[in-house]
């Protein structure tokens, strides 16, 4: 995340998200939910009135919260667009580079998650600023408590979120969902056009699996291997493998495809 992204409304709000994209958009910021990290403004005002009033508790908490914005941060600091500084345009490197590299942690893809943990800490010090206000003004508690939370919800209220009707499960699929034995199916085309991806195209076959209840070659993962385990041939772009020759001759990895599926018990294409 930029840094900038943690002191803006969230780009998902109904009311401010459009801006907020528009001005991230002139310093060629792109956001994404892997670095939706806006920490609200009421809560940030609770947040300070937390930290100065909350005592001993809160600073621990102050620390916890400022651990993980740290790590949220990512490998080097990113200001508005901007990853280089001083004269001689150097990074400033930030905890996160230091520890997905330590052994175990390379799996660590996408700091901006460390904010997850950041957000336990930061509604824990808004609860002491609340607390302290709700303490000293005990007439007002019930306004004030209602107030915060009316102040969060505009701020935060998402946009509708787009929807898509489900495809209609053809038919075939419906019948062989009747047949008790398990065997593959491998659905075509992997793909509606060269650029898309296999793999989030397949969600769609992994609707039509929860009615026909058999194995498919594909389906929709966070992580999916950059060869697949039993068909690298039919999911790579270039179906000739430049190091097979038969009989001195390329060939291509359709030829073959029928009794690859078969061998690993895939019935129907």
């Amino acid at each position: 995340p930029d840094l900038a992204e943690f002191f803006l409304p969230s780009q998902y709000s109904a009311l401010f998200g459009a801006a907020v994209l528009d001005f991230l958009k002139r310093f060629g910021i792109t956001p994404s939910v892997e670095t939706a990290v806006s920490l609200v403004y009421t809560g940030l005002v609770l947040a300070v009135i937390g930290v100065v009033r909350g005592g001993r508790r809160a600073i621990v908490w102050l620390v916890f919260t400022l651990f993980f914005f740290a790590l949220a941060l990512g490998p080097v600091l990113k200001v508005l667009g901007q990853k280089e500084f001083t004269l001689y345009r150097l990074p400033i490197i930030l905890p996160y580079a230091l520890v997905s590299d330590l052994p175990g942690m390379a799996f660590m893809r996408t700091p901006g998650r460390f904010m997850m943990m950041g957000f336990v800490g930061f509604a824990v010090l808004a609860a002491f600023g609340l607390q302290w206000l709700v303490t000293r003004f005990p007439s007002w508690r019930r306004g004030l408590a209602a107030a915060a939370i009316v102040l969060v919800l505009i701020e935060v209220w998402p946009q509708p979120w787009p929807t898509e009707v489900m495809r209609p499960t053809p038919e075939f699929y419906k019948q062989i969902a009747g047949d008790g034995a398990m065997y593959g199916v491998f659905d075509l085309p992997q793909k509606p056009r060269s650029d898309a991806s296999a793999a989030g195209y397949s969600s769609f076959y992994q609707m039509y699996q929860m009615t026909h209840h058999k194995g498919i070659a594909t389906g929709f993962l966070s992580f999916t291997p950059p060869r697949h385990p039993l068909f690298p041939g039919l999911f790579q772009a270039d179906p000739t493998p430049p190091d097979v020759l038969v009989n001195g001759q390329k060939i291509s990895s359709y030829t073959n495809a029928a009794y690859e599926l078969a061998e690993q018990g895939y019935r129907y294409v």
